[in-house]
């Protein structure tokens, strides 16, 4: 774990943001409890072209984890809803504003949906 002046920072594998996180929620030194979001960034330039940031808290230290992943188009991101309930959200936000897809998200309700689904329910 790299140290900055904006906190700690960790750079993972794809593969592997679930176990880390579950490691820094669980493990005495860090008792992480919040998720404060998850974000998703596009570099153009970079072959792993998307990167996924989960910036982490714990109240009990008082200190924030950023978790940084990168990842390609293709990518699934595996879920953190389990370890962060509050983190469902913001993988649908990631999928919806960047395209990157997370195992078993659901689409969000946006506008145009919203109309298609008052049509297919017959409520008007």
């Amino acid at each position: 774990m790299k140290r900055s002046e904006h906190g700690n920072r960790s750079d993972t594998n794809t593969d592997y943001p679930f176990p880390l996180l579950c490691f820094l929620k669980l493990h005495t030194y860090t008792r992480v409890q919040v998720s404060i979001d998850i974000c998703g960034v596009d570099h153009p330039s970079r072959k792993r072209r998307f990167s996924v940031v989960h910036n982490l808290l714990s109240t009990r230290y008082n200190s924030h984890i950023r978790v940084q992943t990168s990842a390609v188009e293709v990518t699934r991101i595996s879920l953190v809803v389990s370890p962060f309930p509050s983190a469902g959200r913001w993988e649908r936000e990631v999928w919806d504003m960047s395209g990157l897809s997370c195992y078993f998200v659901r689409e969000n309700l946006n506008y145009y949906n919203y109309f298609e689904l008052l049509d297919l329910v017959h409520i008007i």
